[in-house]
């Protein structure tokens, strides 16, 4: 199984959180796998700097599409309104199973975050809960939505 997981690394808050959802997915093994996944984090892999030449900045859109395409699953941190990362689910969208996670918010969502993802983990401890088999959570989404 491979993981493509999408979210904002912009600041210490953001890779805080996808490390931290990180470091789940790599302990435990996914439901109906035999082992850990693979996981994919573009910002571990392809970053930009701000004086990226249009070539360089080609390169890592090419290679993000491509690794979205060839993940089993697309798996995106929530907390933070990341134009990036709504843009990589909606390219993973009827492609790929989406996944939803909120690490520390619960923010609203929206209408078409929430009905475009095919499972939402209200915080790091029901994911965690699911990944054990402790928990099984089917789509959980927000009563409120925007």
């Amino acid at each position: 199984m491979r993981i493509y997981l999408a979210g904002p690394f912009r600041n210490v808050d953001e890779r805080t959180r996808i490390n931290r959802v990180h470091d789940v997915l790599r302990t435990q093994v996914w439901p109906g796998t035999a082992f850990a996944p693979e996981i994919y984090l573009p910002h571990k892999f392809l970053v930009l700097s701000p004086k990226a030449s249009q070539e360089e900045q080609k390169k890592v859109f090419d290679e993000n599409t491509m690794q979205i395409l060839g993940a089993t699953i697309m798996m995106a941190i929530l907390d933070e309104r990341d134009s990036g990362t709504v843009w990589e689910m909606g390219y993973a969208y009827g492609k790929r199973p989406v996944i939803g996670v909120y690490v520390d918010h619960t923010d609203k969502m929206s209408v078409m975050l929430s009905h475009g993802c095919h499972k939402i983990f209200n915080g790091i401890r029901m994911l965690e809960g699911y990944l054990s088999g402790l928990l099984d959570v089917g789509m959980d989404i927000p009563k409120e939505t925007e």
